[in-house]
């Protein structure tokens, strides 16, 4: 992701950390949610905190997305929370609704999907790694009504999709 993130958008600034958190630990507490509260990272998150510039990957979610879904699946895990560490350097916010919050996560999905283009490039993603890429997002595509947070599997595939053809300007769209 960084030779990536060097390539295509130079004056990006890296993560600050990569934070992986061991089955049954904690990771720090270091981010606050909307209510001020402090979160906690455990061996199940997959997640960027834009307070500290960290990706925090929990190793039981790691597993679990690598044996069931296979190999690519944990790293597009990763290239969509990078997506969002990309949205808090250029100033990509919400304004909090939940029309806002599905559309920058579907951008993170089309920023992962750029990222899978460019590692076809460099001959690193092969044939297979597409399966594990759908299998994927199927399993963290949200549902349509309450409790909704996240896009859609449609909306999903077609964020990664538009932004593995379009490359990571494509993705400016959402915004």
């Amino acid at each position: 992701i960084q030779e990536y993130s060097a390539s295509t958008y130079e004056a990006m600034p890296d993560v600050d950390d990569w934070h992986f958190v061991r089955v049954g630990r904690s990771g720090p507490e270091g981010c606050t949610d909307r209510d001020g509260r402090r979160a906690s990272f455990s061996d199940q998150s997959y997640e960027y905190c834009p307070l500290d510039h960290t990706i925090y990957v929990g190793e039981q979610a790691m597993w679990d997305f690598y044996s069931r879904m296979g190999d690519a699946a944990p790293a597009v895990g990763i290239a969509h929370e990078w997506g969002h560490h990309l949205q808090a350097m250029v100033g990509v916010t919400s304004d909090n609704t939940l029309a806002d919050a599905i559309n920058l996560e579907n951008q993170a999905d089309c920023i992962a999907g750029s990222w899978s283009a460019w590692l076809v490039n460099e001959d690193i993603m092969v044939e297979d790694d597409f399966g594990d890429i759908g299998l994927l997002l199927l399993e963290i595509g949200s549902i349509e009504g309450p409790g909704r947070d996240h896009g859609t599997v449609d909306e999903r595939e077609d964020s990664f999709i538009y932004g593995f053809q379009g490359g990571l300007s494509a993705c400016n769209d959402y915004v």
